[in-house]
């Protein structure tokens, strides 16, 4: 019987090299949840008024407020595992 150790996953955030905005935006409601207020494209399947359950990895009940969580349109969150070679 072999033992293989877990391989490690590693969190990189990679921010957007330009100053345009994504496009999305998101407010929260009285009802606690956080909604899509603006898309950057009409022939997006996201609308407005669609109710956010995550953006990047992070769920709607750790954004904090509306505009960290609009910021989080403009990082790209990966979970990876490194490349041992």
């Amino acid at each position: 019987i072999g033992i293989q150790a877990a391989r490690m996953t590693e969190r990189v955030e990679i921010k957007r090299a330009t100053k345009k905005k994504s496009g999305y935006e998101v407010e929260k409601r009285d009802d606690g949840f956080y909604y899509i207020t603006a898309v950057p494209s009409k022939k997006s399947s996201i609308q407005p008024g669609d109710r956010i359950l995550e953006i990047n990895g992070v769920k709607y009940t750790d954004f904090k407020t509306a505009s960290k969580a609009n910021d989080l349109f403009d990082t790209m969150v990966l979970d990876v595992i490194p490349d041992d070679e």
